[in-house]
């Protein structure tokens, strides 16, 4: 069966393992170190936040806050994103119009704006390094394709249509601009983080 290993570096060795649904894992720390998202990227499995000290499940999802929303293909989508200052506070997104900010201390669910998609994914999220913005990676083609980008003190949407953010996407350490590379795999964009306009692609 798959499994996730948690391991001490100091003493070489293994603390404790997950047992996971696939081998289709994707892991992030929180903020504080306490916690670990073991995510499901296959859409079809179950994504696991682990209390490290407890060793023990805190949050599985899809779940009735969070159910799973089956594509076309019958996957659900389903990402998640600690932020980078606040160790309880999740990104959630479940569908290409559904995503939230969930405090797994409160269990407050504060949705952010719909990004009106028309039904076209979004693929992994990613908070700037401050944590005052999320930016969702999207698909290339018609004006309602691309990434979108929301504040989330206010969950404003602060992108009209779709922006040139695709997976395999990164902030830079100072949040200013973005690397995104093309759907096809052909261009490095770097994009400007409060303008989402390309200032460079590679190669010309």
């Amino acid at each position: 069966a798959p499994l996730v290993q948690v391991w001490d570096l100091a003493a070489a060795e293994v603390e404790f393992e997950i047992g996971t649904d696939s081998h289709a894992r994707d892991l992030h720390f929180n903020a504080d170190g306490s916690l670990l998202v073991v995510s499901d990227y296959s859409g079809t499995g179950t994504s696991l936040v682990w209390d490290l000290d407890a060793r023990q499940t805190v949050l599985e999802l899809p779940n009735e806050d969070f159910p799973a929303v089956p594509d076309d293909t019958g996957h659900h989508l389903k990402h998640l994103a600690f932020h980078p200052a606040d160790p309880s506070l999740l990104a959630v997104t479940t569908g290409p119009e559904d995503t939230a900010l969930y405090d797994l201390d409160s269990g407050a669910t504060t949705p952010l704006e719909a990004p009106g998609t028309n039904g076209h994914p979004l693929y992994e999220i990613h908070f700037s390094p401050d944590g005052s913005r999320l930016v969702a990676s999207g698909d290339d083609g018609a004006s309602d394709r691309g990434g979108r980008v929301w504040d989330t003190a206010t969950g404003e949407l602060l992108t009209e249509g779709g922006a040139p953010l695709y997976s395999q996407l990164g902030f830079h350490p100072e949040g200013t601009v973005m690397a995104t590379v093309t759907p096809d795999g052909e261009r490095l964009l770097i994009v400007d983080a409060e303008s989402f306009e390309v200032l460079h692609g590679f190669p010309e």
